[in-house]
């Protein structure tokens, strides 16, 4: 969990996880694994040996292999909110502009130098959280039901009824102020709903991810519903409420090039908006990363960055980049913040795009 600033008012301190310091708990969080096959943050391929280069399908391909891996429980929401804001006004620091770039876990103080966040919404000042993105000019996607295990059933399996009970926390709250400047970019239905290892071996189908984003537009009509999902296992379902899938990139992934094509054209198949990503901590394969930042994996080092990130800003049927995940260790490296930077430009003068289709 994570330390989080309100500049000049107060500070809450929340309980610390990972290595990194200003880190907040998401439900996409993943715990350490043994080193078999799973890869932290949603790339985990079928069996085989640790960081090896998978060679792509051909485009005209499907399957995608679902991720095993498995997320941390979120410990109840135990802080108070923060004290009236008093500073002004509330005007963005700047105006949204191109798509949101950032992390998972970004600190409130680094909102502003990066432009986008997956935000996990607090029951206790969900508006102050808000507040404090608009003025910043962050654009934030909003993850409202939590960790997985707080909407399972008692064998372990998805439970509807469950995740509809956390998200109706935040039914009261107004938000369409927040959607319509910008502010929020979605509403993060759930994270990798084919992992079978969430969900105890049954993964969550298309028909109960399309009544998860139907229930978010009932409650937030104006909200996009986004899904941290692959576009392959969302093709061929007539989707009428989801509005954008995910892709992220791992080097056991193969051609980047390739990654890109086949993950947009099966979001266009579908008719579905396209959020990317890189695994900058656990995603730069043992040959070429650099080490530290994640027990037994490997981190992008500098021209994988450059690269692998420029490659995915060339792409412009992407509504956002927000890669997984922010350590304060490797994000103020000079030479790693210094292409942050330039890619957190390049974002900021791209078109803007909405996250939903058309």
């Amino acid at each position: 969990m994570a330390m989080r600033r309100w500049p000049l008012l107060m500070v809450l301190v929340f309980p610390w996880v990972g290595c990194g310091g200003g880190e907040r708990p998401l439900p996409s969080e993943t715990p350490l694994v043994p080193e078999d096959t799973n890869v932290p943050g949603g790339d985990s391929l079928s069996p085989g040996t640790p960081d090896t280069v998978v060679t792509p399908p051909p485009l005209d391909s499907v399957p995608v292999p679902p991720d095993t891996t498995a997320s941390p429980e979120q410990p109840p929401d135990t802080a108070g909110p923060p004290p009236p804001d008093t500073t002004g006004p509330v005007t963005p620091a700047r105006p949204h502009e191109g798509i949101p770039f950032g992390s998972w876990h970004l600190p409130l103080t680094q909102y502003g130098s990066f432009s986008g966040d997956v935000l996990g919404l607090h029951r206790d000042h969900p508006v102050a959280d808000l507040e404090h993105a608009r003025r910043t000019g962050t654009r934030v996607l909003l993850a409202m039901a939590g960790s997985e295990f707080q909407y399972r059933n008692e064998q372990g399996h998805f439970s509807l009824e469950k995740w509809k009970k956390r998200i109706d926390r935040f039914r009261s709250v107004d938000m369409s102020s927040y959607v319509a400047d910008g502010t929020i970019i979605g509403h993060l239905i759930m994270d990798e709903p084919d992992d079978p290892g969430n969900w105890a071996g049954k993964t969550v189908t298309n028909s109960e991810i399309e009544e998860m984003a139907r229930y978010s537009k009932e409650l937030w009509p104006s909200m996009p519903a986004i899904i941290r999902g692959w576009p392959a296992l969302l093709k061929n379902y007539p989707f009428k409420n989801l509005d954008a899938a995910w892709a992220q990139y791992h080097i056991r992934f193969g051609d980047l090039n390739t990654f890109i094509q086949s993950n947009v054209r099966d979001a266009k198949a579908s008719n579905l908006a396209l959020i990317m990503s890189v695994n900058v901590l656990a995603g730069g394969g043992k040959n070429d990363g650099l080490p530290g930042y994640h027990s037994g994996r490997y981190a992008l080092n500098p021209s994988q960055l450059r690269t692998w990130g420029n490659a995915i800003m060339d792409e412009t049927y992407i509504c956002a980049f927000l890669s997984w995940k922010y350590n304060e260790a490797y994000f103020s490296r000079p030479d790693i913040k210094s292409i942050l930077g330039d890619l957190a430009e390049r974002a900021r003068n791209r078109p803007k795009k909405a996250c939903r289709p058309g």
